[in-house]
């Protein structure tokens, strides 16, 4: 496992495939992926109905931007993340992808 960020306990679970964030020892959040060359898609990410909107914010965006870090084209099918990325604005490397139709995202 490679760790993403201290501070909020993010790794990322290369044998899985998905990052996940923990507390206390326990996982809370997980965002699967499929990485196919440099592009990954996230298929799947939820949290812990314990965890708080901030927190989720907050993990859904570091995984983003450790993709962006890793110069990986992403794509997003998870409705979760989908829903959080709605309405904030960044970098044009990042696309969302829903119901087979391309959608260019900002971070």
């Amino acid at each position: 496992m490679r760790l993403v960020s201290k501070t909020q306990h993010i790794y990322d679970n290369t044998v899985q495939r998905q990052y996940e964030l923990y507390r206390n020892g326990h996982v809370m959040g997980t965002a699967r992926y499929l990485l196919e060359g440099n592009r990954i898609v996230f298929i799947l990410c939820e949290t812990a109905t314990s965890c708080t909107p901030g927190e989720q914010r907050n993990f859904f965006l570091t995984v983003l931007r450790d993709a962006q870090h890793r110069r990986l084209e992403i794509d997003v099918t998870s409705r979760a993340m989908l829903a959080e990325l709605r309405d904030r604005q960044a970098s044009p490397a990042i696309s969302r992808r829903h119901a087979g139709r391309r959608v260019p995202a900002q971070l």
